[in-house]
């Protein structure tokens, strides 16, 4: 279910990713560890094609300053912009 959830534009983009953490933390509870790479594709996946250029953008900036973001930080990163 988690892979599968999707944004849609114009819908409360807090609760999209807070819904995103508590099944991350869920299929912790239940013993399926999700790695942080792993859970930061799938917030990216579950995004509209018009948040690609922000994406890009921090990736980018992630990759400039040789530090990996956290999904946390992702999130963050993604909710100042919107």
């Amino acid at each position: 279910r988690l892979q599968e959830m999707r944004y849609e534009e114009g819908g409360d983009m807090k609760a999209h990713f807070a819904e995103q953490m508590r099944l991350r933390e869920s299929l912790a509870g239940m013993g399926a560890t999700l790695e942080d790479r792993d859970f930061y594709a799938i917030i990216m996946g579950s995004l509209p094609e018009s948040y690609r250029p922000l994406l890009s953008s921090i990736n980018a900036a992630a990759n400039v300053t040789a530090k990996r973001l956290t999904p946390h930080e992702l999130v963050s990163a993604i909710l100042e912009e919107y």
